[in-house]
């Protein structure tokens, strides 16, 4: 599945559409330890180097932060949306990454909430 292809470009780490074909995969590597050995030392020398960038990146945005580099970006009249407006957010938000099991729990349990609220 290409998640890790989006949150860190360029890995080395294999990804399968199958277990069955990262059952293969594995079989195949725990045959030919070479292949093995190369597999773990691409992976941790990809993952220090990856540290190093994302630290540097942390870093560079906080300062940039710091000194106002994104101020004009920022919304001065910005808030958190207070009662409806915050549940009808909330839930635009959880759509955004629910599947449609976890969603009806979430309108059920947001609803009960509501629900209780208007009636303290």
């Amino acid at each position: 599945m290409p998640y890790y292809d989006y949150l860190m470009p360029g890995h080395p780490l294999p990804s399968f559409s199958s277990w069955r074909k990262a059952a293969q995969f594995v079989k195949a590597v725990v045959r030919d330890q070479d292949r093995l050995v190369a597999y773990q030392h691409d992976i941790a020398a990809w993952w220090q180097q990856y540290k190093i960038r994302l630290r540097e990146n942390v870093s560079s945005f906080v300062s940039l932060g710091l000194d106002g580099s994104f101020r004009s970006s920022l919304s001065q009249d910005w808030h958190c949306p207070k009662r409806v407006r915050h549940q009808v957010w909330r839930l635009s938000e959880l759509l955004k990454h629910a599947s449609t099991a976890s969603l009806q729990e979430r309108v059920g349990i947001t609803t009960r909430r509501v629900i209780a609220r208007a009636w303290s």
